[in-house]
């Protein structure tokens, strides 16, 4: 089995995307230790699949990984939110929809930093690999509300409770590498060779998207449009000057409602595989 996992080629072209050169290069840099993965299993002795599962792991997990631990460090700052989706509470007010939409959280800036740079490495590994459209539609975008919440920046109390939904993407990003071929950047053999982490990593995967992105994702979504139809629809000085801006990051928002429902849409029709590999007796043996 070949992975469809493909890097340029060419004396004039990019070899490797740098970022997963790094972490090939962290990830096999002493070959005598445990940690070299090629000790781990034969299947990591080829080279190709220890550049995927370097850009899997050391790009896409790692930085998912960041940036849903920074939004969960600091829940704190939007826990009415949480208290709303969760007991179905009305602690989240209307009338403070301007400190929602225009109040600068530090933290919230240097997330929407991460999420921005995460999405530029991601839109560019995705162009070189070949990846489908929808992704490199779902990376521009998010690049383009990433940077406006950073200038001239708004929106920061929902880029934190937007970042815990990158759950389920650092579930997906390590459970790719076991995918037996229907996903892009997986290892061949590696889904065979590890049978049960595949299982468990495809579990995690479809509960934190049902759970954080169908639900939790959708509910953010649904109360920042109305913070944003109260903005434009006001006629206070600071929400006029941002009307321009908050017309870009409400198409930017439905765009990425209607990727994440195409994407949800995916994950059903996967599900049945998923199924028939866990109720496969040969798995557990």
């Amino acid at each position: 089995m070949r992975s469809n996992f493909h890097f340029c080629k060419g004396k004039n072209e990019l070899k490797r995307h740098l970022p997963t050169q790094i972490a090939y290069n962290r990830l096999t840099y002493n070959h005598n230790t445990i940690l070299n993965p090629q000790v781990l299993h034969p299947v990591l002795e080829q080279k190709s699949n220890c550049e995927i599962l370097a850009r899997n792991l050391g790009v896409r997990a790692l930085s998912t990984f960041v940036i849903a631990f920074c939004g969960i460090k600091n829940m704190h700052l939007y826990k009415d939110l949480v208290f709303d989706f969760l007991k179905g509470s009305n602690a989240t007010k209307a009338s403070a929809f301007e400190d929602r939409l225009f109040k600068y959280h530090p933290c919230g800036h240097r997330c929407a930093l991460l999420f921005c740079s995460y999405q530029v490495i991601n839109l560019v590994g995705s162009y070189l690999h070949k990846e489908e459209l929808i992704h490199l539609i779902h990376h521009f975008v998010s690049i383009i509300i990433s940077w406006l919440c950073m200038h001239p920046g708004c929106s920061q109390f929902y880029v934190l409770a937007g970042s815990v939904t990158e759950v389920p993407a650092f579930f997906s990003s390590l459970y790719v590498s076991f995918d037996h071929g229907d996903l892009r950047g997986f290892v061949p053999g590696l889904g065979k060779a590890f049978p049960r982490v595949r299982i468990m990593l495809s579990l995690g995967t479809a509960i934190t998207f049902i759970f954080f992105r169908a639900l939790f994702f959708s509910f953010i979504c649904r109360h920042y449009l109305k913070d944003v139809s109260r903005a434009m629809q006001s006629s206070r000085e600071t929400c006029q000057s941002w009307k321009k801006f908050l017309s870009i990051h409400r198409f930017c928002v439905c765009a990425i409602m209607l990727i994440q429902i195409f994407l949800f849409s995916y994950l059903l029709r996967y599900i049945p595989v998923v199924i028939a590999t866990i109720s496969d007796s040969e798995t557990f043996m």
